[in-house]
């Protein structure tokens, strides 16, 4: 998405007006407090045609983490995404209703199956990811039983059960959007609960799942997004969770409950909901936001001047008088494998053009990238960064030898191996690319995927390139960012731009979401950049 500059005789020509006009017939109206509110509710993808530009209230739910399979533990809820006073620009947006995420299927009493995570909801450039899948549980013997971690997610799902060893946490969930999922506890029914909207998933034996959040977009007060209930009896959380052994409910963002025998089928998520509000009648714009923070810079476009504040660390945004800006947010990229491993997907990229910022106080924060492997193994993925509600994820780790690349933002590279070739991670459809596939029984790595193409195909000798980045000149020059890791191999030299890392281990640049290079020949992997965070307006 390339961003583009916009001047206050451009606003003018929109038709001044604050509140979005939307062509569709309304699902329904109410009035309170003196506005009435026209409101559009989605149970599944379609689309809604904005005739004019304006502002809108956005509910966005995405689809609940579905449940671990055995004594797996509880799917997460998904985001809860609450965004008044967002700008919808004109045309047919998209809307997706995430789908809940699938339970595992049993394998028997041999070793349980991490469960599904939820499908993301969005519309236009506003975005809420499902909620985490539940954790699967290992065996070894018929006493020895081993708890894994839930999945992440907008809440996170809870970890499965175990008699053995040490307990697993549950999976984390996004700052804002969600909680994390339940502890196991030492017991086979002791998965933990999911994660809620409103709380934090329970811990252990009979837990209950997270709590979800409430709102009234639709006139009345509806809960959503709720975490499953963990093993045996757990309830779920309010909110459509699933209770143990039960999915969560349809068009809720509700977690899989939890399960308690090895035999037993894990139990989807619910799927995630879509509703935009609108009030009438409609009233002026007020022009362009007033920062109260510092401006880094300012520079001067054909007849306008702008001011840019550019964070490179979290931090808090001022705004003074509520208005429209442009704002820049990219997620960090991620770690890579050791050893001939992938290069690390780039951080998510989302340039917003007038977006409208509320007055007061909005959070900001800057995604540390991800550790690069050393030893064996993967990577880790970069997180996310986000203004306000609106935020990018991280880019998905590269992997180690002979290992899948993790889906991320952007897909990191498969690790080299010397048979089979190893997947790249996916990226997020219309977001990001997807990571490098090593090469068929070769010794060459895949290139992390960028947020402006996909990560190359390893060599025979050498790893694939990293995925190109996006270019913008929101600070008044043109500088690339999210570009993927390079994958490494065992000869040769492969290349990473716009902040991606280069073949020999590498570090992607800090401050542009960039995805590390692969470790080279027994070599650790490198860390990820960190994201960055910038806002424009126009003050002349």
């Amino acid at each position: 998405m390339a961003l583009t500059s916009f001047s206050g005789s451009g606003l003018q020509r929109a038709g001044q007006t604050a509140n979005a006009v939307i062509s569709d017939t309304p699902t329904g109206n109410y009035s309170s407090g003196g506005v009435t509110y026209d409101y559009w509710e989605f149970d599944a993808s379609s689309s809604i045609s904005v005739s004019q530009a304006g502002l809108a209230d956005i509910l966005l739910v995405g689809g609940g983490g579905g449940s671990g399979a055995g004594y797996g533990g509880a799917g997460g809820g998904g985001a809860f995404l609450e965004s008044a006073n967002s700008y919808l620009n004109a045309g047919t947006l998209t809307v997706t209703v995430g789908a809940g995420g699938a339970g595992a299927i049993s394998s028997g009493t041999s070793a349980g199956r991490q469960g599904n995570n939820g499908i993301a909801s969005r519309v236009g450039t506003y975005y809420a990811p499902g909620g985490g899948s539940g954790g699967a549980y290992t065996r070894s013997t018929s006493t020895a039983i081993y708890s894994n971690i839930g999945g992440n997610g907008g809440s996170g799902g809870g970890a499965s059960g175990y008699l053995s060893g040490q307990p697993s946490s549950g999976g984390a969930g996004v700052s804002g959007l969600g909680n994390d999922g339940g502890d196991s506890t030492n017991n086979s029914n002791g998965s933990g609960a999911g994660g809620g909207a409103g709380g934090a998933g329970g811990t252990g034996l009979n837990a209950s799942g997270g709590a979800g959040a409430s709102n009234s977009y639709t006139g009345s007060a509806v809960t959503y997004a709720g975490g499953g209930g963990g093993g045996n009896t757990g309830t779920g959380g309010s909110g459509g969770g699933g209770t143990a052994g039960s999915d969560g409910s349809a068009n809720t963002g509700g977690g899989g409950g939890g399960v308690s025998s090895p035999t037993n089928q894990g139990r989807a998520g619910g799927s995630g909901k879509v509703v935009i509000r609108v009030a009438r009648p409609y009233t002026a714009v007020e022009g362009f936001a007033s920062i109260g923070n510092t401006a880094t810079g300012t520079y001067t476009s054909g007849a306008a001047t702008y001011a840019y504040y550019e964070f490179t660390a979290s931090g808090t945004l001022t705004v003074n008088q509520a208005g429209f800006a442009d704002v820049l947010i990219v997620g960090a990229g991620a770690g890579s494998g050791y050893n001939r491993g992938g290069g690390g997907g780039a951080g998510g990229y989302n340039d917003l053009t007038s977006l409208h910022l509320a007055a007061g106080s909005h959070t900001i924060v800057v995604g540390a990238g991800g550790n690069g492997s050393s030893g064996s193994g993967n990577g880790t993925t970069g997180n996310h960064s986000r203004l306000g509600s609106n935020f990018v994820e991280g880019g998905g780790y590269g992997a180690g030898n002979s290992q899948p690349g993790e889906s991320g933002a952007n897909g990191g590279g498969g690790g080299s191996t010397g048979s089979s070739p190893a997947s790249g991670g996916s990226g997020i459809s219309g977001l990001g690319n997807n990571g490098g596939d090593s090469g068929t029984t070769t010794l060459g790595s895949g290139g992390g995927g960028g947020a402006g193409g996909a990560g190359a195909v390893g060599s025979s000798t050498s790893g694939g390139n990293g995925g190109a980045g996006l270019s913008s000149s929101i600070t008044g020059s043109s500088v690339g960012r999210a570009g993927g890791g390079a994958g490494s191999g065992s000869a040769g030299v492969a290349t990473g731009t716009d902040g991606g890392g280069t073949s020999g281990s590498i570090n992607g640049t800090a401050n542009t979401g960039g995805g590390a290079a692969g470790g080279g020949q027994s070599l650790d992997g490198g860390n990820g950049g960190s994201g960055i965070v910038i806002v424009r307006v126009r003050t002349a």
